[in-house]
């Protein structure tokens, strides 16, 4: 897929997508990332996104060693993250997230240990049930 003619996107929906390459100065104006069914393996590079509010990554196989954190702690803006049937056994290191007022668990069967959310002041909803509904 080409992204380059896509500076004025703020909205993508990749489920079940695997981005691949190096995505430099792609997406400078994106808000909105779903990519429910995101591989457990992250393969882009430079996949900062300075801009990004929420982001769902529900019914992916990711972990908390999943390598895509370390590039997501870019998004200093993110208010919502969606992590929805995840394969999460701890939760990642949230620190970096100053201004998440949403973190959704919902469903992540295996879940044992939730860290650093303590550190959230700004965390407003925090959803860590595991019954559907």
């Amino acid at each position: 897929m080409e992204f380059e003619n896509l500076t004025s996107l703020r909205y993508l929906r990749a489920d079940g997508i695997e981005l691949v390459g190096d995505f430099m100065g792609l997406f400078p104006k994106l808000r909105w990332l779903r990519w429910r069914g995101c591989p457990p393996h992250f393969k882009p590079t430079n996949f900062h996104l300075m801009n990004l509010v929420i982001l769902d990554l529900s019914d992916s196989g990711i972990t908390e060693d999943w390598e895509g954190w370390n590039q997501i702690k870019i998004a200093n803006k993110l208010k919502v993250l969606i992590l929805a049937d995840c394969a999460l056994r701890r939760t990642p290191d949230f620190s970096s997230y100053a201004t998440l007022e949403i973190l959704i668990l919902r469903r992540c069967k295996n879940l044992v240990e939730i860290d650093s959310v303590g550190d959230l002041k700004n965390l407003k909803v925090l959803d860590i049930r595991m019954l559907r509904g």
